[in-house]
C-alpha cells in the first residue's frame, strides 16, 4: 500500500512539475519578447544569444573543469567574482533596503524604531536585528555586510553542492554550484541588504537536513528542521511553506514505521520555537508583533491593475491604517484580509485569471529587476550602456529555465528520492503564495536557487546525449565503403 502511494505521488508530481517548467520557459520566453518590444535598450536576439552563451559556458565546465578543479576551484571562483563585484560597485541603501539599514542602525545604539510598522512586518525586526549585531561590532558599514554576503553565498553554493551530490552525483553539484556562481542576478544581489541571501543560505541547511532524515531516519533532523523552519518566519515568512513540504513529503515518500511520529514533533518544535520567535521579537520592538501578518500582502495581491505588485496608493492606505487610525497589527491584518478577499470577489473569474497569469509571469518571466536596482551606481551604469546587462541576466534565466525542463523531461519517473520532491513542493509552494498574496520578480530568489541541481541534471543529460549523437553521426560519416575504420 505504502509503495503504491509513493508510486502514484511520484508520477502525479513529476507530471505537476512538467506542466510547471513548460509554464516557466513560455513565461520567460513571453517576457523576454515583450519587453524587448517596449524598451530599446533589450533584443530579444540577444537574450537567446546569451541564453546559448551560458549553454556552452556550462557543457564547457562540465566537459575540462569539473573533474579538473572540483568544487574548491568553482567555489573560490564564487567567492572572488563576488568579491570584486561589491568592491567595485557600491549602491545606498534605498526603499525596504533602507529601512533594514535605518532600523539596524538603531537597534545597535539600543533605540528601537518604527515600533507600530515592525509591529505589522514582524521579518523587518528580525533581518535589522541580525543587521545590528554586525553594527555592533564594526559600526554602520554596508561594506562590511556585502562582504558577509560574498562569504554567506560562498557558504550557499557549497551547501547546494553537498544537497546536489546527494540528489544525484558529484559532478552535477559541481556543475550546479556552478551555475549559481555564473548567475548574473544571484551576483548583483550580493550588493543589496536583502533578506534573500540569509534566507536562501538556511532554506538549503533544511534541505540537507530533510535529505538527512530520509536517509538516516534519525529524529534529531525532523526536530531541527522545525526548529529552523520557526527560525525564518523572523527573516521572512515562509516557514509554514517549508513545513508543509516537509510534512507531505513525509508522508507520501518515506517507509520509516516513526515518520509520522516524527512530523508530529517536528511540527510541535516548529510551533513552540515560533512562539518563542514571536515574543523575542516583540521584546526587541517594543512593542507585540502580529500573529498572523498576511492581510497586507494579501490585499496587495488583490490589486488587478497593479499586477499584485507593490503600489503608492495601497501603501499609503496602508499607513492611514497603522499611523492615522491606530490600528494594532492584528487589526490592521484583519481589516486588510477582509479587504483582500472582497477585492478577489470584485474581479470575478475573468481578471482573477488575467490576474494570476500577470503575476506567475512577474515571479517566473525574467531577472531584470536587481539592474535597475543597481543602475543607482554610477560605474554600473555606465557598464550597463554598454553589456546590457538585462540582456544578459534575462539570457541567464531563460538558460536556467530551459535547463529545468530539460531535467524535468529526463528525470527518471520512478525516482523516489524526498530532497528531489522537496525541491518541487516547495518552489509550488512559493509560487502559490505569490499567485494570491504580492509578486515580485525577487520574490523567486530561493526557489530559482533550488531549481539548480534540476538544472545541472539536465545541462549533464542533455550533454551526454548530444555526444553521444555526434559520435555517431561522426563515425558513420566517415565510415568507408569497404567497412574499414578511417585513417587517422
Amino acid at each position: 500500500m505504502k509503495n503504491k502511494l509513493q508510486e502514484r505521488s511520484a508520477l502525479f508530481f513529476h507530471c505537476v512539475f512538467l506542466i510547471f517548467c513548460s509554464c516557466t520557459a513560455t513565461a520567460t520566453v513571453s517576457v523576454c519578447r515583450l519587453t524587448a518590444l517596449c524598451d530599446p535598450g533589450l533584443s530579444f536576439f540577444k537574450t537567446i544569444g546569451f541564453a546559448l552563451l551560458f549553454a556552452v559556458i556550462s557543457a564547457c565546465y562540465l566537459r575540462f573543469f569539473c573533474s579538473r578543479f572540483g568544487v574548491a576551484g568553482c567555489l573560490a571562483v564564487c567567492f572572488i567574482i563576488r568579491f570584486i563585484f561589491v568592491s567595485c560597485v557600491q549602491v545606498e541603501p534605498f526603499s525596504d533596503f533602507r529601512l533594514y539599514h535605518t532600523m539596524a542602525e538603531a537597534m545597535a545604539k539600543g533605540e528601537p524604531l518604527f515600533s507600530q510598522y515592525g509591529s505589522v512586518f514582524p521579518h523587518t525586526i528580525g533581518f535589522s536585528w541580525l543587521l545590528s549585531l554586525v553594527y555592533r561590532v564594526f559600526g554602520a558599514n554596508v561594506f562590511i555586510v556585502q562582504l558577509i554576503h560574498v562569504f554567506l553565498e560562498t557558504l550557499t553554493a557549497y551547501l547546494l553542492y553537498l544537497c546536489t551530490i546527494h540528489l544525484f552525483d558529484k559532478t552535477i553539484g559541481i556543475l550546479a554550484a556552478f551555475i549559481y556562481t555564473i548567475s548574473p542576478a544571484f551576483l548583483f544581489y550580493s550588493e543589496l541588504l536583502a533578506t534573500e541571501i540569509i534566507f536562501t543560505l538556511l532554506v538549503f541547511v533544511l534541505l540537507y537536513l530533510a535529505i538527512r532524515y530520509a536517509e538516516q531516519n534519525k529524529l534529531r533532523h525532523a526536530l531541527l528542521f522545525g526548529a529552523l523552519s520557526a527560525l525564518s518566519n523572523g527573516i521572512r515568512p515562509m516557514g509554514m511553506v517549508l513545513m508543509l513540504a516537509f510534512g507531505i513529503c513525509t508522508v507520501c515518500f518515506l517507509k520509516h514505521k516513526r515518520c509520522l511520529i516524527a512530523l508530529g514533533l517536528a511540527l510541535i518544535c516548529y510551533f513552540g520555537v515560533w512562539f518563542g520567535v514571536g515574543y523575542g521579537l516583540s521584546s526587541i520592538n517594543g512593542q507585540e508583533i502580529a500573529k498572523a501578518p498576511l492581510g497586507y500582502n494579501l490585499y496587495i495581491g488583490s490589486n488587478y491593475h497593479t499586477l499584485g505588485k507593490w503600489n503608492p496608493e495601497d501603501y499609503r492606505y496602508a499607513n492611514e491604517l497603522i499611523y492615522q487610525k491606530n490600528l494594532s497589527a492584528s487589526e490592521f491584518h484583519k481589516q486588510l484580509q477582509q479587504e483582500g478577499i472582497a477585492r478577489y470577489r470584485e474581479n470575478g473569474i475573468r481578471k482573477n485569471t488575467e490576474l494570476f497569469v500577470q503575476k506567475f509571469a512577474v515571479l517566473w518571466g525574467s531577472e531584470m529587476l536587481p539592474c535597475d536596482y543597481l543602475n543607482r551606481s554610477k560605474l554600473f551604469s555606465e557598464l550597463d550602456g554598454i553589456l546590457h546587462f538585462k540582456n544578459i541576466s534575462n539570457g541567464f534565466h531563460l538558460f536556467l529555465m530551459v535547463s529545468v525542463l530539460l531535467g524535468a523531461v529526463f528525470w527518471n519517473k520512478k525516482s523516489k528520492h524526498m530532497g528531489v520532491f522537496f525541491i518541487l513542493l516547495f518552489v509550488f509552494g512559493v509560487t502559490c503564495q505569490h499567485l494570491i498574496a504580492e509578486v515580485q520578480e525577487r520574490y523567486s530568489y530561493t526557489a530559482l536557487a533550488l531549481l539548480m541541481p534540476i538544472a545541472a541534471y539536465g545541462v549533464k543529460r542533455c550533454y551526454k546525449k548530444g555526444a553521444k549523437l555526434f559520435v555517431q553521426a561522426t563515425s558513420g560519416r566517415y565510415q568507408s565503403g569497404d567497412g574499414k575504420r578511417p585513417r587517422r
